[in-house]
């Protein structure tokens, strides 16, 4: 009889721990797919902050770089007919290549040297509630991310003054961001846009005849 109670205690222990077992188990993934989408939203959040700072901030200091070059009456050319008005206003593509390679280069090395980031997030908020939401205990979660850059130029044309025009040429970057965090990734696009050059073109200057068409 001894030895049958204590088969059958051993047993029931073996149960109660598969059983244990079991429960944590489904506590865990549930646990993991309520936290995957929140820890997804916070850290992309923090990467894009840190993505569009580092965009701007490399983007613009290509632009100081290239001070002189980026003058505007070294950068656009302007022709005109016999009676002055302008035909046609157009970047020195040359130029304007490089500045777009280095720039690219510029800011894939900036992300590229943003180190692995850390996220918090209070463990009451995978419970759903806002009244939970900042108790427990905080979690924390490493995560990186990469970004592939693309710039393509565009140009505004605004009165300023009598038979004055302010022409701008800006740099519109968009940044493929790729997450990589704990659970899941993501991709994202950042998108900034940088001031190249402007300046103030006197006599009549139709839109049509402005070419910035630059391979990108």
């Amino acid at each position: 009889m001894r030895i049958r109670k204590n088969r059958l205690k051993r047993k029931l222990k073996m149960l109660t721990v598969l059983l244990l077992l079991c429960v944590l188990l489904v506590v865990g993934l549930w646990a993991i797919e309520s936290l995957a989408p929140l820890v997804q939203t916070a850290a992309m959040q923090q990467a894009q902050i840190i993505t569009a700072s580092e965009i701007t901030r490399s983007a613009r200091q290509e632009v100081i770089n290239y001070a002189a070059s980026c003058d505007y009456e070294t950068l656009m050319s302007i022709e005109r007919d016999e009676e002055g008005r302008v035909t046609l206003i157009a970047p020195d593509t040359m130029l304007l290549n490089a500045i777009i390679a280095d720039t690219i280069l510029a800011v894939e090395e900036s992300i590229l040297g943003v180190e692995e980031q850390c996220l918090s997030i209070p463990l009451g908020t995978i419970t759903g509630s806002w009244l939970l939401s900042a108790l427990g205990p905080d979690l924390s979660f490493r995560f990186r991310f990469h970004g592939v850059p693309k710039i393509s130029v565009r140009d505004e044309i605004d009165a300023a003054g009598i038979n004055q025009v302010r022409h701008r040429v800006y740099l519109d970057i968009d940044c493929e961001l790729r997450l990589i965090v704990p659970f899941c990734h993501d991709t994202e696009t950042v998108s900034c846009t940088v001031l190249l050059t402007e300046g103030i073109i006197v006599g009549y200057t139709p839109d049509t005849y402005i070419g910035l068409s630059v391979p990108e």
